[in-house]
């Protein structure tokens, strides 16, 4: 997921992504894990990288 993310933000520039997540069958409570993990695992490596690359860009 890090790695699909930094390559859109490379290759087009985006500096905003957009989730969406409801695949029938899924409990409810893998839902909310998988949204932990997002905030807590993807999120902070792909802010340090987005930041660290913009800084060596200045």
């Amino acid at each position: 997921m890090i790695d699909k993310i930094m390559r859109f933000h490379l290759t087009y520039g985006l500096d905003r992504v957009v989730l969406q997540m409801g695949f029938g069958g899924v409990p409810h409570a893998e839902h909310l894990a998988a949204i932990e993990r997002l905030g807590t695992e993807v999120a902070p490596v792909v802010r340090r990288e987005v930041e660290r690359r913009a800084g060596a860009a200045a």
